[in-house]
């Protein structure tokens, strides 16, 4: 089940939101784009994603193991990934994400990645999708 987003705003720029639940890591189902050696992951409309070669590319997240579940079923480690950004996975076609920071109180918060749909089909903040500096189609939002 989506979380839903009980609250939207724009501090500095950046999309704030306030949500009903946030999924845990096991419940993140991914996919891999083998020519760029992507990961995307979603769980709920949050989104994960690494980069990740090999096993011998591993100094990402100070080389920790990350246990992620395909979208098939199959169990994967990966080795020390990389982090990688929003405009990255969404120029090479997956479901559109945007940076948020989330939280579950309205006090403490996180930065993360959410589904542009889920934001947008709330109504509560203005969308605009741009290109950066780097080709990568992002999004940002503004108040209503």
């Amino acid at each position: 089940m989506n979380i839903r987003i009980l609250k939207a705003s724009v501090i500095n720029g950046r999309l704030r939101v306030i949500i009903d639940h946030m999924p845990k890591s096991d419940e993140f189902r991914y996919r891999h784009d083998l020519r760029r050696k992507l990961w995307w992951g979603q769980a709920d409309g949050m989104v994960r994603f690494f980069f990740w070669e090999s096993p011998t590319n591993n100094g990402g997240f100070g080389g920790r193991t990350f246990r992620i579940t395909t979208e098939d079923g199959e169990q994967i480690e990966l080795f020390g990934p990389w982090s990688s950004r929003c405009g990255v996975m969404n120029k090479a076609g997956c479901p559109a994400s945007m940076d948020v920071d989330w939280s579950l109180d309205g006090e403490s918060w996180t930065a993360g990645h959410i589904l542009v749909s889920l934001v947008a089909e709330t109504g509560m903040v203005e969308l605009t999708k741009v290109i950066d500096r780097r080709g990568e189609p992002t999004w940002t939002a503004s108040e209503r």
